[in-house]
C-alpha cells in the first residue's frame, strides 16, 4: 500500500518514494506528495545512471507534475 512508504520520516526513503510514483503515475500518492512539498532536506536518487541532488519537495513537486 503506498502510504506505508509515506510514514517514514527518512528524507531518502521519501525521496527514492515521491520519484518512483511519479514515474509509474500512482494517482493515489498525491495527497501524500502534497505534504511533502515543503520539505527541504537534500536528497539524492540514481537515475538514468547518474545520482541527482534535490531538495525533497523538489522531488514532490516533480511527481506530481508527472502524475497530473
Amino acid at each position: 500500500m503506498v502510504s506505508d512508504v509515506f510514514v517514514s520520516d527518512e528524507p531518502e526513503t521519501l525521496g527514492l518514494a515521491a520519484w518512483a510514483v511519479g514515474e509509474v503515475g500512482f494517482t493515489s500518492a498525491l495527497p501524500f506528495l502534497e505534504a511533502l512539498r515543503g520539505r527541504r532536506e537534500l536528497v539524492r536518487v540514481y537515475v538514468d545512471g547518474e545520482f541527482k541532488q534535490k531538495p525533497l519537495g523538489w522531488w514532490a513537486e516533480e511527481a506530481i507534475c508527472k502524475i497530473g
